[in-house]
């Protein structure tokens, strides 16, 4: 016989659902009257969680129980919706992630507390121990591997809503059948659940990370790009001017000239003088940066056959070179000593490969992840991608690039595949 009773379970469910959905949206940026939308949200879904009846006793409770719990999720998701600057999409998202960290609390509460027949306050005293674990290691997982403002691909979103389905169905149709047919039948679906819901956080924060470290690079390189086309024009107007106004000068200074006239040659000269390195992409970047080099005390030695990166598009050489001299830049302006404020660049080929290379002294300590150097700026979140840059750039053009600090120099050494011409090497 179908009977139904109050919905206080349906409560528990939604109350414990939004607290693991809130793991995972929260980093969203919040809409004006967040507190007041999100309490309305909290009250909203928990009344309606007390008024929807929880059906027992018959072979429909199940589909009803289901139905009811899939109607909350949706309440759910329309309430963060409202409470973040996200759409309804990225809303499901991130709900599914909250869903699956629901279902692993959920089987492992379970699975304790029907292996020891738990009931009364022992039942509810796991339960609350069970979900505050597992809710505290997603929190951190999901601190620590979700990167904040970057929406995922929605095809594997789509992918995930599926399997969050089917895991649904497994956890709560489990919860309706009696204890003592789950050892020979249910116990591998309660260990597949578990190992889903893991499998499918971690695929898919991985998979969004590095989604979100391409779409990064890939528009810091379009914005190098532009920059390079703005620099090129800005230097090449600079350097006609000041070769102008150099014989401008001269012909002054023959006719009765001063030492005012001839200290204003040598200030021009610094515009006038610049790299022929053989390519106009590494002349650009190379005085764009030498200018940067001088209001800091730094002296550059450089020894650059730019001939040797005639195969690499403009824009890559502009990116890769910049982000190699923005590093040492940043790591020897800070250091006291200006006779350390030196950074060695050579562009040559040796053996076949072409070498970019630059070596720079730094202070403290340098640590590496994934054997990239982190960003030692505060905001995480907008730096550190010009070391993945350099490395992306190599791996294009079928090289490699590495990283060391040692004995207080700190090296950049980029190899790049090189037409294999015998005489480039002598």
């Amino acid at each position: 016989m179908l009977m139904f009773v109050p919905g206080i379970d349906h409560l528990l469910y939604a109350v414990l659902l939004m607290a693991a959905e809130y793991i995972h949206i929260h980093f969203s940026v919040r809409r004006r009257c967040f507190y007041l939308r999100a309490s309305a949200t909290i009250t909203a879904v928990s009344l309606i969680s007390l008024l929807l009846p929880e059906a027992q006793g018959a072979l429909w409770a199940v589909p009803f129980n289901f139905l009811v719990r899939a109607v909350l999720f949706g309440m759910t998701v329309l309430g963060w919706a409202l409470c973040y600057e996200v759409d309804l999409f990225y809303a499901v998202s991130r709900c599914l992630f909250g869903y699956l960290t629901y279902s692993a609390a959920h089987v492992f509460t379970l699975f304790f507390t029907e292996t020891f027949q738990l009931t009364g306050a022992a039942y509810y005293g796991v339960l609350a121990g069970t979900f505050t674990v597992i809710y505290a290691i997603f929190a951190v997982f999901s601190l620590r591997r979700v990167s904040r403002g970057m929406k995922p691909a929605r095809w594997k979103y789509q992918i995930a809503g599926v399997l969050a389905l089917v895991t649904a169905a497994f956890s709560y149709i489990s919860m309706d059948i009696h204890w003592e047919y789950i050892d020979d039948y249910l116990l591998p679906a309660y260990l597949f659940i578990v190992y889903l819901c893991l499998m499918l956080l971690h695929i898919f924060a991985d998979e969004k990370h590095l989604h979100d470290d391409y779409e990064m690079i890939k528009q810091l390189m379009e914005k190098e790009a532009r920059q390079y086309e703005v620099s090129k024009e800005l230097i090449d107007r600079i350097n006609q001017k000041a070769h102008d106004l150099k014989y401008q000068i001269r012909h002054l200074s023959t006719a009765g000239g001063s030492e005012a006239l001839q200290e204003l040659e040598e200030a021009i000269d610094v515009y006038d003088t610049g790299y022929k390195t053989g390519n106009d992409a590494l002349d650009v970047i190379m005085t764009e940066k030498s200018q940067q080099c001088r209001k800091y005390h730094i002296r550059v030695a450089c020894i650059l056959d730019g001939e040797k990166l005639s195969t690499m598009e403009p824009r890559d050489i502009y990116s890769l070179v910049g982000n190699i001299l923005d590093n040492a830049i940043e790591a020897v302006q800070q250091l006291p000593d200006e006779d350390m404020r030196v950074i060695n660049l050579s562009v040559k080929q040796e053996f076949g490969m072409v070498r970019i290379r630059a070596e720079n002294y730094y202070a403290g300590r340098r640590s590496f992840q994934n054997d990239l150097p982190p960003t030692t700026k505060e905001d995480k979140l907008w730096h550190g991608y010009g070391t993945k840059s350099i490395l992306t750039i190599a791996e294009k053009y079928g090289g490699t690039a590495e990283f060391s600090a040692e004995n207080g120099i700190f090296t950049v050494n980029v190899l790049l595949p090189a037409s294999p011409n015998p005489l480039d090497d002598i």
